[in-house]
């Protein structure tokens, strides 16, 4: 065992990532063989297996596309993620190393950012390597992505948080792909659990869109209609205001060029003509 690690030293030391592509696909492919072997065991124990399908068989195909997740993705994507974080944290904040908000920093990004596209792209690539199409693997997605969400997130920050303050950036991958092993194990068993109970009771927290428009039709059902106003008709409002002496626009009482004259203006109007006439007799008294 001593050697084996001396060797697996030597050959990261030598081809990085080489080393840490090859280390993440063998250990996603054995992680979905026990993955299929708890659930061909858990089935068994719930009889949903006929006679003849009591025997374990191991879908090598199954295994071999978990095994190329793990060569085209967690390998390469998983040793330049930990070494641009650990540079980033260091260099760009300036965090002290295994200091708390050091090790809390790169948790709380690791999970935020790293955990929810990782599963995204497995549960992506699962349904495409299945033949899936485009809208089945969006329902996929939408069943299974807060379920395992919710349950990982209660568990990787655990290791991460050792990981981060005690394992070398360099050995960093490897820690996790030995924890991937249970990871990968139990991912693979909850993409095989379908529309299994205990995710529809995690999902039923989420608002989904029927949930929705009914929150929208149930508003607006409750909206108090607007108050009705009383409604003057023209005929009646005409009456009321030619009741009360005031000329309104579009009646009688037009001028020469057929426009309505209000009743301030002819008054005004008078009053003129009278002023005009008394300084015309004033200046011819004058004279």
């Amino acid at each position: 065992m001593l050697r084996l690690w001396k060797w697996y030293q030597n050959c990261l030391a030598t081809h990085p990532v080489k080393t840490q592509v090859i280390s993440s696909g063998l250990i996603w492919g054995v992680g979905d063989i026990a993955a299929q072997t708890i659930t061909h065991s858990t089935a068994k124990k719930h009889h949903h297996f006929q006679e003849k399908d009591k025997d374990l068989r191991i879908n090598w195909k199954r295994v071999a596309t978990t095994s190329l997740f793990g060569f085209g993705f967690v390998g390469p994507v998983g040793h330049f993620w930990y070494e641009g974080l650990d540079r980033y944290i260091r260099l760009r904040l300036c965090l002290h190393p295994n200091s708390f908000r050091f090790v809390a920093t790169k948790v709380a990004i690791d999970g935020f950012i790293f955990g929810p596209v990782d599963l995204l792209v497995f549960f992506t690539y699962m349904g495409f390597s299945a033949g899936k199409s485009v809208h089945q693997i969006k329902e996929d997605v939408k069943r299974d992505f807060v379920p395992a969400f919710v349950i990982e997130g209660g568990l990787w920050p655990i290791i991460q948080a050792a990981n981060f303050r005690y394992i070398p950036v360099r050995y960093q991958l490897l820690y996790v792909n030995l924890f991937c092993l249970l990871d990968s194990c139990f991912l693979s068993w909850f993409e095989q659990q379908e529309d299994a109970p205990w995710k529809q009771w995690l999902n039923s927290f989420l608002p989904s869109k029927e949930k929705r428009r009914q929150g929208l039709q149930s508003r607006g059902s409750r909206s108090p209609d607007p108050p009705e106003k009383d409604v003057v008709s023209k005929d009646e409002g005409r009456k009321s205001v030619f009741d009360k002496g005031v000329t309104v626009p579009g009646q009688s009482d037009l001028n020469g060029s057929g426009s309505p004259n209000p009743p301030c203006f002819s008054r005004e109007k008078d009053d003129v003509g009278k002023r005009s006439q008394n300084s015309i007799s004033m200046m011819l008294s004058l004279r």
